[in-house]
């Protein structure tokens, strides 16, 4: 994960068609997984206690590491009875346990350059994982290759996570990997991430500071917006250590040297740390930008009132559902500006392509209500009742202040949307450029234009479904 994890340790006839549909449903519910907020803890395989572990405030643990060979096969690993004990405890309480593969390994990335460069030994690495993921009852893999260098590399790895991808979703298992908090030297491309469930962002060992605020922005940013990382599997990563002056020290290290206080005053010491505070703001930073966090490492935290996790939990348990409640597929939707109380209304009854999408008072005409449908890998379509064309950006527009319209219904990014719960409504984000229906002008007036722009968190981009006939 940073540049020390491995200091401490070695980081379709019928039948056909029957087996496809089990392969749908399997990837269908491995999505429902990865919908809920993440709260991601790397383990490692040399440190903590797994009794100790605060499973209730997580959702998956990627225990660290297993090393591939340089021809596709996992290197030995030792003490297989803890990682059965501790995917025992963690399944009893609804969390998941993948194996994290890779890992810093002193700068040694010879092993995944080999694997991934050969067709066999592609095939036979698979293999491995999956016999290793069925072996121990896990429910994915984590790849965290430090990392593949744009060409030859970054293509193999991209080949390398198809292959991984179709056999862990396949098996309804996850597939996630580690990337870093600005995709260099570049190795990740759209097809790696359509690949994965999501990416765990390491954003920490960045200089000095480290692991800054900021840097957190600027990476969801650029994941977001720059890689076309969707929000939900944008996972961003936080550090439970100190680095400063080239020492490295755990976080628990600090709080038994200077006390609880070090938990709030950040920089106790002279050492460069994320206590509560920033811990707590990325966290906030996170639910509203991405897709949950994720820390490099468990052991390193404390288990009394001064615990990391215990500070992103309030936060992740504070992140309430609105009063709407969750979306159903194939029915039928009032869509309501959270700012003006009007409605989502195509102009004048239009029932042509193009016709404009604009904000009205609600007259309970079927200009005014959408069908909402699921089109799976969390992204849905609204068709209007009226005209039976569905929501649309025009022209497949990047640019904030597009225009928003309807047409005929194909599965398409430009009409495809992400609805995400926000603290008041919902977000209705287009999947092809990341930018959420917007009321022009912040206008509350009959007749206003909706269109496109940058998510800023204002109530004239969020909306409420209410079910009608």
């Amino acid at each position: 994960m940073n540049t020390l994890h491995q200091i401490f340790s070695p980081h379709l006839r019928m039948s056909a068609l029957r087996q496809l549909l089990i392969s749908f449903f399997l990837l269908i519910l491995s999505g429902m997984a990865v919908a809920q907020t993440k709260v991601v803890a790397y383990y490692p395989t040399w440190s903590g206690n797994i009794n100790d572990i605060q499973y209730e405030k997580l959702t998956h643990i990627n225990y660290s590491f297993a090393l591939p060979t340089h021809t596709g096969g996992l290197q030995a690993f030792s003490n297989g009875s803890r990682l059965h004990s501790l995917v025992s405890q963690a399944h009893s309480h609804g969390v998941k346990v993948l194996i994290a593969i890779g890992g810093w390994n002193n700068g040694d990335d010879s092993a995944f350059i080999s694997l991934a460069s050969r067709s066999d030994y592609r095939q036979n690495f698979v293999q491995s994982v999956v016999d290793f993921v069925q072996q121990y009852n896990l429910d994915g893999v984590d790849i965290d290759w430090e990392y593949p260098n744009a060409g030859a590399e970054a293509n193999n790895f991209t080949t390398l996570m198809q292959a991984l991808s179709s056999a862990m979703h396949s098996r309804g298992k996850l597939l996630t990997a580690a990337v870093t908090a600005n995709d260099f030297p570049g190795s990740v491309n759209s097809a790696v991430i359509n690949a994965v469930d999501f990416l765990n962002l390491m954003v920490y060992d960045l200089g000095n500071p480290h692991s800054s605020y900021a840097a957190a922005e600027n990476a969801m940013n650029h994941w977001r917006y720059q890689e076309g990382l969707p929000k939900e599997k944008a996972v961003l990563g936080l550090p439970f250590y100190s680095r400063a002056g080239g020492t490295y020290r755990a976080y628990k290290d600090i709080i038994a040297q200077y006390g609880s206080a070090a938990a709030y005053n950040e920089g106790t010491g002279g050492l460069d740390y994320n206590g509560i505070p920033t811990i707590q703001a990325k966290t906030q930073l996170a639910l509203e930008t991405g897709g949950g966090v994720m820390f490099w490492e468990l052991s390193q935290d404390t288990l009394d009132n001064t615990s990391l996790l215990s500070a992103i939990w309030d936060v992740v348990s504070d992140d309430t559902t609105p009063p709407s409640g969750p979306i159903q597929s194939g029915s039928t939707y009032r869509i309501t500006s959270v700012f003006s109380a009007k409605s989502l209304d195509v102009e004048e009854h239009s029932l042509a392509n193009g016709g404009n999408i604009q904000q009205w008072s609600y007259g309970g005409g079927n200009n005014q209500k959408w069908v909402v449908t699921d089109v799976g890998n969390n992204l849905w379509q609204l068709r209007s009742v009226e005209s039976d064309l569905c929501l649309d950006v025009a022209e497949f527009s990047q640019d904030n202040s597009a225009n928003i319209q309807q047409w005929s219904c194909a599965w398409s990014s430009n009409q495809s949307f992400y609805i995400e719960a926000q603290d008041a409504g919902f977000y209705i984000r287009a999947s092809h450029s990341n930018k959420c229906l917007d009321v022009s002008n912040v206008s509350n007036e009959d007749g206003a234009n909706i269109h496109q722009w940058e998510c800023l968190g204002q109530n004239n981009a969020k909306w409420t479904f209410d079910l009608v006939n």
